[in-house]
Formats: C-alpha cells, sequence, structure tokens
C-alpha cells in the first residue's frame, strides 16, 4: 500500500524499482511477485498505465498541449508517448481528446489491509484440473455495472426469492455465477464499465423450458479450480479473482480457453469454488 502511494505521488517523475521496494522494506523478487499478486500488473506495468492514464485525463479535463503533456510524465518524445498511447487505447492522444472521453482510465489500484490479509489466509492457490459434465444452467442474466455492488446484489435477491420455483429441477444445492467478462476487464476496468452476469442453478436436462427464466448452457470441458474458504467472499469478487488471473496461473502450464469463467457457491457464501476454463 506504501508503494502504491509512492507510485502515485511520483508519476511526473522517475521511477526506479528499488525506490519503490524500498517503500515496502522487501527485496525485489519477492516485492515484485506480491506487487502483481495484490494489483494485478508488474510494477512497471502499472507505472506505465497509471501514466498514460494520468496523460488521457489531462487531454479531456485541460488544453494543455501533447508535447509538454509526454515531457511531464517522462516519455522523451510526443512521438513515443503517441506510440505507447495508441497502443493501450487504439487512439492517438489527439483523437482521443476529440472524442473527450473518460472511459480507458486505468484507475488507481484498490488495496486494503484486510483484503490482502484474507487473500493469504483464506484463498488456496493449489489449483486443480476438474473435467465438468455439460450442465444447463437456469437463472437471471444481467447487465451489471463493475464497481457498484448495489445492483448485483439486487440481482441475487431477486434470484433468491424465485429460486424455489426451481427446485424440483435443480442438480446441486449451491449456486453458479457466471461472470461474462473478458480476462483483462477485471484488472483495466473503468467504473463507467458494465458486465453481464447470470446466477442460477444448474438443472435437468430433462426439464421443460421454464417461462420467465433465463437458460444458458455449459458444454463439457475442462477448468482449473481454486477454492476460497474466507468470509464475505461475494464481496470481494474482483480482488479474488483479479488475485487468481495475477498469482494463481503464474506457475500453471495450462491455456486458458476463450470461455466463460464462474464461480459456485452455497447460500453463506462463506466458501467458494471458482472454475477458469482451460483448452
Amino acid at each position: 500500500m506504501r508503494a502504491v502511494r509512492y507510485i502515485e505521488d511520483s508519476l511526473s517523475e522517475q521511477i526506479d524499482l528499488d525506490s519503490v521496494c524500498g517503500q515496502a522494506h522487501l527485496s525485489k523478487f519477492y516485492f515484485s511477485r506480491i506487487f502483481q499478486a495484490m494489483v494485478g500488473e508488474t510494477v512497471f506495468d502499472y507505472v506505465r498505465k497509471r501514466r498514460l492514464a494520468e496523460i488521457a485525463h489531462r487531454l479531456v479535463t485541460t488544453a494543455e498541449s501533447i508535447t509538454d503533456l509526454a515531457l511531464q510524465y517522462g516519455y522523451e518524445s510526443q512521438q513515443s508517448m503517441t506510440k505507447a498511447f495508441r497502443r493501450q487505447y487504439g487512439l492517438t492522444p489527439g483523437a482521443y481528446r476529440r472524442a473527450g472521453t473518460d472511459r480507458y482510465f486505468f484507475h488507481r489500484a484498490r488495496l486494503s489491509r484486510e483484503t490482502i490479509v484474507d487473500l493469504h489466509r483464506d484463498f488456496s492457490l493449489r489449483a486443480h484440473v476438474f473435467h465438468l459434465p455439460a450442465m444447463r444452467l437456469v437463472g437471471l442474466r444481467k447487465s451489471m455495472p463493475i464497481t457498484d455492488p448495489a445492483p448485483v446484489e439486487r440481482t441475487r435477491e431477486m434470484f433468491r426469492r424465485r429460486a424455489a420455483e426451481l427446485d424440483s429441477i435443480r442438480r446441486f444445492r449451491g449456486v453458479f455465477e457466471v461472470t461474462l467478462m473478458r480476462r483483462e476487464q477485471l484488472v483495466t476496468y473503468s467504473p463507467q464499465d458494465y458486465f453481464d452476469g447470470f446466477i442460477g442453478y444448474a438443472v435437468d436436462d430433462s426439464a421443460p423450458p421454464l417461462p420467465d427464466w433465463e437458460e444458458m448452457h455449459i458444454p463439457e470441458s475442462r477448468h482449473l479450480t481454486f477454492h476460497y474458504t474466507g468470509a464475505d467472499s461475494i464481496d470481494r469478487l474482483s480482488a479474488l479473482y483479479r488475485y487468481i488471473f495475477s498469482s494463481g496461473l503464474a506457475l500453471r502450464r495450462e491455456r486458458l480457453a476463450n470461455r466463460d469463467f464462474f464461480h459456485y457457491y452455497r447460500a453463506a457464501a462463506s466458501s467458494m469454488l471458482f472454475f477458469l476454463p482451460i483448452a
């Protein structure tokens, strides 16, 4: 947390790894691993993206020249900054300024002491390969903002109120929540972003179609599973997924498949299984 504050206060200055690690009093090797696990980026990728985000913010909120912004944030020239900016945002700085949008900002890392402690205490990074049979899910599908938990919880409450309608055809006792989101969105999301989420039960294949319910099908597939046993797991989904993607997959050889990932929990949500599809 001190290192993140140091980086944020020094974005317009030269930042070297020794100085960042010195904030945490850890070796470069050990600190780099912890930083990536907690933030979801290497130190230098985080610095680069945050600098570009500050440039993007100033492009749409000030009249500062592109050259001045490039030099202020450590680029040797406007051309070198433009190349990095276009690679990050898909637009030149001039086109970004004309569009006048802040949608693509890469925001400061959200960390708390409680989240860091709980991740290390309650999360197992021992992944297991699980062969999942084909499943038919029935439930609710909603488009929800990434950083506002209220609509997500309302959708869960809506499902809980109606879930008894599915009791006679459900296959398992727990709830499946499918995140219809690209991996990179979990790390680089903007507060304005939305994602499609599905919450429901696995049901018998022989059950007839049900009116007023959404359905989705998960094919027979292989998944990496990670287990979390801490309290308030639902409230920490973004942090848990970032931890999996940045640290849990670091030593794995499997290649993630281009399919939806999801988690499974019982009613109390104090124990949760995460499923990441692999090829």
